[in-house]
């Protein structure tokens, strides 16, 4: 009998795209799947937008609707209400290719000491009318078993939509931290990567959409506010960077462990100033990120560029009009 997958699909506000998404999973080749749309509170249409698509498809579809929390509450909400062996979290804004269930399902069924599968994306940037695949980390590509190191010490980020996890993973490693508005799924990774192995597939099955003008960004934050760059460090990074020293378990485990990764938070802090043309704060970040860990080869490579102003000023306004709009 094959397994049952459980699609958590949290959303807010984005009844202009949602039915984009779950039409891109009821377009599956494996159908023995659940879908629930965790609603965290929207004002627009939402709502008779997923009654259209549950009068056709009946029980295929479930809608739980909760007062507005955050997009980690509404992850956790869905995973309590779904009943499938495995979990895949889809942003309400992306999409799936009609092959990407059958794939990752196929791989953790022959794969039973691997407990999280995950695919290469697409990423769709609506205001250039652009796509372009990526290889999500060059640092993961390829890469089967603990992924623990360059989850934690290079650029190694996964979107949940393009992974399919095992229930069993949740008890292990526990839920989203609900305190997060944004910046939680780099927390959530690195526990799920303390205890569990992961099997990297090279196929472009996830389409990740880059919002621009067309379709800004909804708010993330409390009382409907955006969250934003100096926000997500000071609050939700810096609680991912301590939760991280507070664990001995990386001590013990990594050389240098507390000046290594103090070191690689204030170089991606940096990195992200001096790609939106901010080179005041990123070079305050960039020394601070070679005084915790002089070897860190990327902060002193990218310091100098960033104290003689020198960027991709095509990438910098590329950036700085996705932020303006949202």
């Amino acid at each position: 009998m094959s397994q049952k997958v459980s699609i958590i699909i949290p959303t807010y506000n984005r009844s202009d795209l949602i039915t984009y998404t779950i039409n891109s999973v009821l377009s599956q080749s494996y159908e023995n799947y659940e879908i629930i749309i965790v609603d965290d509170g929207s004002t627009d249409d939402t709502l008779s937008k997923i009654k259209s698509l549950i009068e056709i498809h009946g029980e295929k579809i479930k809608y739980i609707y909760q007062e507005n929390r955050g997009c980690y509450a509404a992850r956790n909400k869905g995973i309590k209400e779904s009943n499938g062996d495995y979990i895949s979290i889809l942003d309400s804004d992306d999409l799936w290719e009609t092959s990407f269930l059958e794939v990752l399902v196929s791989c953790l069924d022959k794969n039973t000491d691997i407990d999280v599968a995950f695919c290469d994306s697409t990423f769709y940037y609506g205001h250039l009318g652009e796509y372009k695949r990526v290889h999500h980390s060059k640092h993961l590509k390829n890469k089967t078993g603990n992924l623990l190191k360059p989850l934690l010490f290079r650029y190694g980020q996964i979107y949940h939509g393009q992974a399919l996890i095992r229930r069993k993973c949740f008890d292990k490693s526990g839920m989203f931290d609900e305190y997060y508005r944004t910046g939680g799924d780099r927390e959530f990774n690195v526990r799920l990567a303390k205890y569990h192995k992961f099997k990297y597939i090279n196929n472009y099955l996830c389409i990740v959409r880059k919002h621009g003008p067309e379709n800004p960004l909804t708010p993330k934050g409390k009382n409907n506010t955006h969250i934003n760059r100096n926000e997500l460090i000071s609050k939700y990074d810096y609680n991912t960077l301590k939760k991280l020293l507070s664990d001995s378990f990386y001590h013990q485990t990594y050389f240098l462990f507390g000046r290594r990764i103090i070191s690689r938070f204030n170089y991606l802090w940096a990195k992200g100033y001096f790609i939106r043309g901010d080179f005041s704060r990123a070079n305050s970040f960039f020394i601070k990120s070679i005084k915790a860990f002089p070897l860190n080869f990327r902060s002193l490579f990218f310091f100098p560029l960033s104290f003689l102003k020198i960027n991709d000023r095509k990438y910098m306004k590329h950036i700085k009009v996705v932020e303006r709009e949202n």
